[in-house]
Parts: C-alpha cells; structure tokens; sequence
C-alpha cells in the first residue's frame, strides 16, 4: 500500500510540474520529491514526527533539498521545537534567501527563542512584501512596540489578519497600548474593551 500511495503522489507531482508554466522542460520528480510530498500530508495532519521521518529520507536522497529543508523546519516548529528548526531553515534560505515563507518560518523560529534582533529583520522583509499573511503584523507589530515606535506598531496591528485567536487577542492588547503610548486614551480603551 505505501508503494502506491508513492506511485500516486509522484504521479499528482509531476502532474504539477507538468502544468506549471515556469517549470523547466527537463523537470524531474525524485524520489525526494515524493518523500517531501508525503512529509507536507502527514503536517497537514499534525503528524509531526513522521513528517520528519519522511523528510531525513528526502535529505538523505537529496542533501540541501530546499523544500525538504523548509519542511523539516517547519515540522520542529509544529513540534514547538523552535531551536531545532533553525538549522533547516537558515540552510534553506542561504539557497533562497528571497522566499518570504522561509524567511517567515526562521523569523517565527528566531522570535519564539526572543531572538528579536535576528527575526525583525526577516519578518520586516516579508512584511514589506505582503502583510495580510496570517499573523504575521502581530509578530512586526510586537517587535516595533518592543523598539517605542509606536505608530509603527500600531500599523502592522491594523494589518494583521489571523485566525488564531490568541494572536487575535494579543494583538488588539499590544494595539491598545500602542494607542495609549500615543496618548490615544479612549481609543485605547475602548481597544482593551473589545478583549472582554
């Protein structure tokens, strides 16, 4: 059964190839490919230990493969292991440094070990270039009230868009003492009054 749950992913994988334009001719899937495929499955489903299997297999086919990397990190950072994930995620981004969901995932892993100084940069380029991305102006709005720019912060607040809604209630907080810093007292107020 596991070979033709293989067969099956290569399968949709190359269709995929296949049908991007951008994908060159000579495209290939490896079996690397198919092991990655797999991994993104079982972190679909939380399955964060065997997505890891699944992805040493992918690196051990294809070393430096960039989204078996990305996954890898992004499996530790399901698993909560935010020091493991760094590894991955920084090899993966030294090949891509201008993919803003790698560099969202090592910011997000840098900003969970309160190595503000090492996420800002990253979560700000990504910001920059899209800042509806799911929480993403809670963590920038967080990192530019630790810095008192305020108004700043206040911004990315007001970008933010999440589902989580611990996010969400941490970010209409952090936005109400934004406001308050701004000598913004009623609107403040009546921020903090939405969290009850």
């Amino acid at each position: 059964p596991q070979l033709g749950v293989r067969t099956a992913l290569a399968g949709l994988v190359l269709a995929l190839v296949c049908l991007v334009p951008w994908a060159s001719a000579q495209a290939q899937v490896s079996e690397a490919d198919v092991f990655v495929a797999e991994a993104v499955l079982a972190i679909d489903d939380k399955q964060w230990d065997k997505a890891l299997d699944l992805l040493r297999q992918a690196l051990a086919r294809t070393p430096g493969h960039v989204e078996a990397l990305y996954y890898t990190g992004v499996a530790q950072l399901g698993k909560r292991e935010p020091r493991a994930a760094i590894a991955p995620l920084t090899q993966a981004y030294q090949v891509a440094p201008n993919d803003p969901s790698i560099a969202y995932q090592l910011g997000l892993a840098y900003f969970a070990l309160e190595q503000y100084d090492r996420a800002e940069p990253l979560l700000e380029s990504v910001f920059a270039r899209d800042p509806t991305l799911p929480s993403l102006g809670y963590y920038v709005g967080y990192l530019r009230y630790r810095r008192n720019k305020y108004e700043e912060a206040l911004r990315a607040f007001r970008a933010s868009q999440t589902s989580d809604p611990d996010i969400a209630v941490l970010t209409r907080f952090y936005a109400g003492l934004s406001l308050q810093k701004l000598g913004l007292g009623a609107q403040a107020d009546a921020e903090i009054a939405q969290l009850r």
